[in-house]
């Protein structure tokens, strides 16, 4: 950590680049380009999502992606364009293309039921206590209430002065 500021020297390089990649799509939209465009349309996006300026209180990241992506897109976009040859472009194209395809598919599973979307959120992220009470929500909501008990006991342990929780472990008894 460095002494006079609360970050260690990863964080000071990720800030930095951040401050840097901002800098550079601000001058680059006030030079009308469309990649300064791009990389400030993806830092305004972002923001509004990240529980920066306000917490949203989601865990479903994924959907929050869409937004902040489109600028992203426009920069690789002109990137590749200005870069790679035509027929490594057209390859490229097919390959992500094809990677999306395959990534939904293994998604879509995942997206079948509300408890199959938070049993994989708790498989990714088995500490979060938002997690393991909306999947212990599930099972309440489903009559399991043995289950129900399991996960909001666990869940209480990390947000013990959270009524709605308390309210389901009232519920699930």
């Amino acid at each position: 950590r460095l002494r006079f500021l609360p970050l260690n020297s990863t964080d000071l390089l990720v800030v930095t680049g951040v401050l840097v990649l901002f800098i550079i799509g601000a001058y680059g939209v006030s030079r009308r380009w469309s990649i300064g465009f791009g990389i400030l349309w993806f830092f305004i996006m972002f923001a509004t999502t990240a529980n920066i300026f306000s917490k949203i209180g989601t865990m479903f990241g994924e959907r929050l992606v869409y937004g902040p992506s489109y600028g992203l897109i426009i920069v690789f976009l002109i990137l590749v364009h200005s870069i790679i040859p035509y027929r490594t472009r057209i390859l490229l194209l097919f390959i992500l293309l094809v990677s999306a395809v395959l990534r939904t598919w293994i998604q879509v599973p995942v997206w079948r039921s509300s408890v199959s979307v938070f049993e994989s959120v708790v498989a990714y992220s088995p500490r979060s206590p938002r997690a393991v009470w909306d999947n212990g929500f599930v099972a309440l909501m489903k009559g399991d209430y043995r289950a129900a008990q399991s996960l909001l006991y666990r869940a209480h342990r990390k947000f013990p002065n959270f009524h709605n929780l308390t309210a389901d472990l009232g519920l699930s008894a």
